[in-house]
């Protein structure tokens, strides 16, 4: 696998922080989501972005998950599309790293069910910070 980027999925704001912080440390990264307004500011602020529904396989597929991206982010603001989006990605790239953001604590263990490699929990590293 020739994995190159990084794909970052989602509509809101935890998009463009995690986004500037992997560009930061020199990832390239691909921020995709379905809100015009959302992407348009990703990319005002230099990142590539795509415009596709994370539910259309062949628009998945098309972005080059497992070659020319590795790593998958599902930063959805519902558990329920990070799911959904795990079990879509997995079934189209098995060696696809796919990282999700949980929002209630009864999602991890469907999100590893669906092909997670990784979640994290934002209330449980803000608990810790605090």
């Amino acid at each position: 696998m020739s994995s190159t980027r990084i794909a970052l999925f989602g509509d809101d704001r935890a998009v463009i922080t995690v986004a500037t912080v992997l560009a930061d440390h020199g990832q390239s990264v691909l921020l995709v989501g379905s809100h015009p307004e959302h992407l348009a500011k990703a990319e005002a602020m230099g990142f590539a972005t795509a415009s596709i529904d994370y539910r259309d396989d062949a628009a998945l597929r098309q972005l080059g998950l497992g070659d020319r991206i590795g790593t998958l982010f599902g930063l959805y603001s519902s558990d329920a599309e990070n799911v959904f989006l795990s079990i879509s990605t997995r079934a189209i790239a098995p060696e696809l790293r796919i990282i999700c953001m949980i929002h209630h604590v009864d999602s991890a263990p469907k999100l590893i069910a669906a092909g997670a490699n990784k979640i994290i929990d934002p209330y449980e590293i803000s608990g810790r910070k605090i």
